[in-house]
């Protein structure tokens, strides 16, 4: 039985570009402090509501070092709960109460093996580029590349998800929670969802709150920011939810060159949005807060002692030094790795209890908010639609001869379309009345479709069946 214990902080790695050397040094030297401090001092004071996913040491250091493990209680977050220990009890408070929740919620439905499609709850995200006209700057493209790794993690259609270790594969969940980029501004004029702001912020200071510019409120939307630098080298901050409602500095800030796979950014950093995004609904990391077989809340991740990170590798058959030797889920996106592939069924009925039951998480994916918020209009592919073996899509991933087939046993109105992973609509391949019989169709303009996955939604009268397509490079 893992112990309930609950997060301070957090460690971890770097893939960034070269720092100075004396920059490397002396967070060397300071890390090697903290640790002995921490060894000596075990009454350190436990401040669990703020995650700092850590990323210490840049390419050229860790080449020829270990990356260390970081201690970095923020003064700014100490400072904090000791200026307002309600909020530190709050936490507290609430957290418990998930905690009830999570066990009995995955009991009831996973241990009794009713795992039935659930309700898919969307949240309107906004993303605020604070810049000073630097490469922090990203473009569009970026951006929305970003949010398609976060809507394909959360649903289970990461392309790399056949990479999973085979005995974690049952376990591995869709979330049902899906994210939708604005198309309504507070005030409810159209806009992109990207809001861009010129300042020296961008260079965050401590817990990156002073980077959290001109927020929309947090309880309509899921604020993203993205800037150029944080302390430590951190690649992002999340603050965990709580009963306090509408916190102007509440969602993750996360560095410009660990957001999605282009631009400034990368393959092996682009799942740290989901990994912030973890945080933001309530999950802390696999190996708990002490790094020494600790506890994180979870009933079905494996005992670890500590991150797996690798330098540019992967260990996927790695077992812990805990008790009972399991084999580490070393792709968990809660973990340190370049090998992130899955989510666990207990960990999505974590998250699930945080956005159904706290009050900071509980008002986006209202339907009256998604309407004000314009994520009501893309495809309807949540909750609303059901799998057929009488609609195909092949050969599937796609190739220039693929085709889409269905039958009809009667003349019916149809609608033929595909979306993207964001739930836009890219193609419309039929709309009309159709007779009864085979139908089938070609997807000549697949040329058009960039690499991903895609979804191919086919509406008969009031029965919607969706085929999910990929297409490769």
């Amino acid at each position: 039985m893992k112990k309930d214990n609950l997060l301070i902080e957090e460690i971890g790695i770097i893939e960034h570009q070269p720092r100075e050397k004396d920059r490397s040094f002396i967070m060397a030297l300071k890390t090697r402090m903290c640790l002995e401090e921490r060894i000596l001092n075990k009454s350190t004071k436990l401040l669990p509501v703020l995650f700092s996913c850590l990323f210490l040491l840049n390419n050229a250091y860790s080449q020829s070092q270990t990356a260390p493990l970081h201690c970095s209680t923020s003064e700014g977050n100490e400072q904090r709960f000791d200026a307002d220990p309600q909020l530190y009890a709050d936490y507290l408070k609430e957290n418990e109460r998930l905690v009830a929740i999570d066990k009995a919620a995955y009991e009831n439905r996973y241990k009794n093996n009713t795992r039935a499609a659930g309700t898919v709850y969307t949240y309107p995200v906004v993303f605020h580029i604070i810049h000073n006209n630097g490469p922090e700057n990203i473009s569009d493209a970026q951006v929305k590349d970003a949010l398609r790794i976060l809507q394909e993690d959360y649903r289970k259609l990461n392309s790399d998800f056949s990479t999973t270790v085979a005995s974690f594969q049952s376990i591995a969940a869709d979330c049902e929670i899906a994210f939708c980029l604005a198309t309504k501004d507070p005030n409810g004029n159209a806009t992109t969802g990207i809001v861009r702001t010129v300042s020296s912020n961008t260079n965050a200071g401590a817990n990156g709150d002073n980077a959290k510019i001109n927020p929309w409120p947090t309880n309509k939307y899921l604020n993203i920011w993205i800037v150029k630098t944080l302390p430590n080298n951190s690649s992002g901050f999340t603050y965990y939810p709580t009963s306090t409602v509408g916190s102007p500095t509440d969602g993750p800030v996360l560095i410009h060159d660990y957001t999605g796979s282009i631009g400034t950014s990368g393959k092996l950093q682009m799942h740290d949005i989901s990994h912030e995004v973890g945080h933001y609904f309530n999950l802390i990391h696999t190996w708990g807060p002490s790094g020494n077989c600790g506890d994180d809340q979870v009933l079905d991740t494996p005992v670890s002692s500590r991150h797996n990170f690798i330098q540019n590798n992967c260990q996927t058959n790695d077992n812990t030094s805990c008790s009972g030797g399991a084999l580490q889920n070393t792709q968990n996106y809660m973990d340190y790795t370049f090998c992130y592939t899955m989510f666990t069924l207990g960990q999505k009925t974590r998250m699930r209890s945080s956005v159904t039951g706290s009050p900071s998480r509980n008002t986006q994916w209202q339907p009256a908010n998604l309407t004000a918020t314009g994520c009501n209009t893309t495809t309807g592919l949540n909750d609303d639609f059901s799998y057929t073996s009488n609609f195909d899509v092949y050969p599937n991933p796609v190739e220039e001869n693929t085709l889409i087939r269905f039958n009809l046993s009667e003349k019916q109105k149809a609608d033929l379309k595909i979306y993207n992973v964001m739930g836009q609509e890219v193609a419309s391949l039929y709309q009309g009345e159709l007779n009864a019989g085979e139908h089938e169709y070609s997807i000549a303009n697949n040329a058009k479709l960039t690499s991903g996955i895609y979804f191919v939604k086919l509406v008969i009268g009031n029965q919607n069946m969706v085929k999910k397509m990929i297409v490769k490079e």
